[in-house]
């Protein structure tokens, strides 16, 4: 792992993952991609990667990382305005899987 810089040790409440791992969690390793890590390190549930947290347990101001796709809890927020949206609509909890084909379809895009 030339010019990676790898902490002493890892955060507070983490789980810290090799290249070898990666598979299992459905990500390509830095052989089959040039934009894979070569270490990956994830807040385990119900803690957060932040200043001002330094036990990782409470809540952040602001954005935080170092979660995984797979946590049911990893949220965004999703706007859309425009020919083909109905102003004021919500929709709850979408699937980010939803978001491309949604768009493409408003644009008669095939």
């Amino acid at each position: 792992m030339s010019g990676v810089r790898v902490p002493r040790c890892p955060p507070i409440n983490s789980t810290t993952y090799a290249p070898e791992n990666f598979g299992k969690l459905g990500l390509p390793s830095p052989g089959q991609s040039n934009q894979a890590p070569d270490l990956l390190i994830a807040a385990k549930p119900g803690n957060v990667f932040a200043s001002g947290v330094p036990d990782g347990k409470g809540e952040a101001n602001g954005g935080t990382h170092a979660y995984l796709n797979s946590d049911s809890q990893m949220q965004a927020i999703f706007m859309a305005r425009g020919s083909g949206i109905k102003p004021g609509a919500r929709l709850g909890t979408i699937s980010n899987l939803d978001v491309a084909p949604t768009i493409a379809a408003l644009l008669e895009l095939n």
